[in-house]
């Protein structure tokens, strides 16, 4: 059942503005997308679709390693292409989401460098001299 967004406001109308809103299990939302439709997530995305461009989540199906919304599909390695998320200047693990363009880029908390998480495209050397 889809939840249209004038049923949606109807029934915040009805609440408190200090309620939460969680799902079944009382997980947060931590990933939302507003676009054309409203999208809550208790996952965050883990790389974007090669066929829709999309967003993908990690697929609950065993055999399959991704779930794109758009498509209401499971895929397989090969559909999807994974976030980079390591630095690819130094390699290490210890990056976060860039503060000014968290959608889109990451960041090395080692050498500074800055990258675009869906192509691995370096925007900032954090070894080089500026």
């Amino acid at each position: 059942m889809s939840l249209t967004v004038k049923q949606l406001k109807e029934i915040l109308a009805t609440m408190n503005d200090d309620a939460i809103v969680v799902n079944e299990q009382n997980q947060d939302f931590i990933h939302i997308l507003a676009n054309d439709n409203l999208r809550l997530s208790t996952a965050k995305p883990i790389g974007t679709c090669n066929r829709s461009g999309e967003y993908v989540y990690p697929s609950v199906i065993d055999g399959y390693s991704a779930f794109c919304p758009e498509l209401d599909e499971d895929l397989y390695d090969i559909e999807w292409t994974p976030f980079v998320l390591d630095c690819p200047v130094c390699g290490s693990t210890d990056t976060r989401d860039d503060f000014d363009y968290p959608a889109s880029m990451r960041c090395c908390e080692k050498c500074g460098s800055d990258w675009v998480k869906d192509s691995g495209e370096v925007t900032l050397n954090g070894r080089e001299a500026i």
